[in-house]
């Protein structure tokens, strides 16, 4: 009889391809599924009625079916956690239709440096770097301008709303917010609630995206929460992957939308944490980790049993933004790129399928799968061999990258260290047939991770939630301020730096999570009317529920696990020499 202290956890992992799900019950994996899901799935920008239900309906048909291989009740369900690629394809392809935006910049760089697509609003005044306004707030100026907007783009739904400093003093933006939402704006995002971290240009970019993509995802993700409340699981169960490989609550999609963007390497990341044992490998010593797909391979870096973390902030396609994340370069190589006449990749195809299996074009898919009516057994050693090289001469630009500056991961502020890889573990669907030609390039010893097909899926069953709060504080000025809760108050002047330690903690650590700090500084200031006062900024991030998972035993109806160690296949370095023109042994 199963115990009723069981936790059953689903991931699922919605890619452009596939709907990836799986089953684990505490850290057994009970089962897999794999739905194909519709090549003509746009990206987000163009996310139709009809097409959002066809996932919805691909989402709930996987949760059954992994419900009933398992063989409990949905109610016994003690979490749904979706990694997507919708927001990360949008951005990528630029097909989201562009937020407007009203922006308070103050000296420095003018505005335009900034400048997003769609319509564009400069307001006067600022806020300094103490938190204290400049100039009055022009009501009347954000009236016309907000009316200006919507005269001139009267579908509009979006405003995101950036003013420099508005973390030391979010008074501003939330007064722009309320006149927007006043004038007939859906959506609106404001600056200082999405990051604590400085940098005005990226704050730009991060609210931009976070409008842009507001609409469509709370759309999407409100459709999800009412088709799986009809399977019988509570909407507040369900939760959404962010770049960091944690999870919020799936009615925070629309309001942080941007913080989605990545979502599915941070899977992989929590897969590979989660399969290393079963692959062989202990921890301890530098893991890459490769995912590769059909679109791109993702590679993350694993030093010891931690990945390699972007605390400052990544870009998304061309916008600087201030996301925290797992670093997760993409690689512009996978199955479905094109197999040119001069020896090159070319970007998929609108139909996606390889020559062997009725698509119109031979692609990289064709060359793994060795199929003799597509290509000889020598051709698809040389193609196969010239995308492992693609991938080594991207992950070497990307280790260079990395040995150059401070290495920070998630439990840790810094390793004064080099990251150099010990070994690879290798997933996604073309993971076998890739391993020994990545092996050979690499030098180092590859392990296919178990269940590769589906391990982004197993790696969103593992997630947690967590959070990261940043308090400023200014006792000149009489205020704090903790954005990413929407915390903005008076304090006195004898505020001090251990009671912004003891309300982080006590905020942060109310589910009993463990809190640590990443960052602390107070430094004296003097005004020769106010007189002395401190500067105090706190950084703490918290990891709530469960300890990580390690998937110890498989149960059930899972997809093979088809582990194979790094020399298992012959190579023919014959072929792979001619692609490189020398000796790779």
């Amino acid at each position: 009889m199963q115990s009723a202290n069981f936790k059953y956890r689903i991931g699922l992992d919605l890619g452009g391809t596939n709907l990836d799900g799986a089953i684990l019950r505490d850290n057994e994996l009970i089962s897999t599924v794999k739905i194909a899901v519709a090549s003509e799935t746009p990206d987000i920008g163009n996310f139709s009625e009809m097409r959002r239900s066809r996932l919805t309906e691909d989402i709930c048909r996987a949760i059954n079916e992994l419900v009933s291989a398992a063989g409990v009740g949905v109610n016994e369900i003690h979490s749904v956690n979706i990694s997507t690629t919708l927001a990360t394809n949008s951005v990528v392809t630029e097909s989201f239709r562009p937020a407007a935006m009203a922006v308070q910049s103050g000296p420095g760089l003018p505005a335009s440096f900034f400048r997003t697509p769609g319509p564009w609003l400069e307001l006067s005044g600022y806020t300094d770097h103490r938190g204290l306004h400049v100039g009055p707030l022009d009501d009347d100026e954000i009236c016309e301008g907000i009316e200006r907007i919507l005269s001139l783009e009267p579908d509009i739904e979006a405003l995101g709303i950036a003013c420099k400093f508005s973390t030391r003093n979010p008074e501003t933006e939330k007064r722009i917010a309320d006149i927007a939402s006043q004038k007939g704006f859906s959506t609106v995002s404001c600056g200082y609630t999405l990051s604590g971290n400085p940098g005005f240009p990226a704050r730009v970019g991060t609210v931009f995206l976070n409008a842009s993509l507001g609409c469509e995802m709370a759309s999407f993700a409100n459709e999800v929460g009412a088709a799986v409340s009809e399977l019988g699981i509570l909407p507040e169960k369900i939760a959404l992957l962010r770049a960091d490989g944690s999870v919020m609550a799936l009615d925070q999609a629309g309001a942080n939308a941007v913080l989605t963007v990545g979502s599915g390497p941070g899977a992989s990341v929590n897969g590979a944490l989660a399969l290393l044992k079963r692959a062989g490998l202990h921890g301890g010593g530098d893991l890459l980790v490769l995912d590769i797909g059909g679109t791109t391979t993702d590679a993350a870096f694993i030093a010891g049993d931690d990945p390699i973390f972007q605390p400052f902030g990544m870009e998304i396609g061309r916008y600087p933004t201030l996301v925290q994340s797992l670093l997760t370069p993409s690689i512009a190589i996978g199955g479905d790129w094109r197999l040119g006449g001069a020896g090159e990749f070319l970007p998929p195809a609108e139909d996606r399928r390889p020559l062997c299996r009725g698509g119109g074009e031979l692609t990289l898919t064709d060359a793994m799968l060795a199929n003799e009516d597509s290509l000889d057994a020598h051709e698809s050693v040389i193609w196969m061999g010239r995308a492992a090289l693609k991938i080594h001469s991207a992950v070497s630009h990307e280790l260079e990258k990395i040995n150059s500056k401070p290495i920070y991961t998630l439990r840790e502020l810094m390793l004064r260290r080099s990251f150099a890889p010990e070994a690879i573990l290798v997933m996604g669907a073309p993971a076998r047939a890739m391993l020994p030609w990545l092996q050979k390039v690499f030098g180092v010893p590859c392990h296919l991770c178990p269940f590769h097909p589906v391990a982004n899926a197993v790696g969103a069953a593992c997630a947690v939630a967590s959070e990261e709060a940043t308090l400023i504080a200014n006792t000149l000025a009489g205020t704090m301020s903790i954005p990413q809760f929407g915390i903005s108050r008076r304090i006195g002047r004898g505020y001090r730096l251990e009671d912004g330690r003891e309300e982080l903690a006590e905020l942060l650590g109310a589910g009993h999570g463990r809190v640590s700090f990443s960052e602390e500084s107070c430094f004296s200031m003097i005004d020769y009317e106010l007189g002395r006062g401190r500067n105090i900024r706190l950084r703490a991030r918290v990891v709530h529920d469960t300890a990580d998972i390690v998937i110890k035993t498989v149960y059930g109806r899972a997809l093979p696990e088809d582990t194979v160690s790094g020399d298992t296949v012959a190579l023919n370095t014959v072929a792979l020499n001619t692609v490189t023109g020398e000796s790779l042994s």
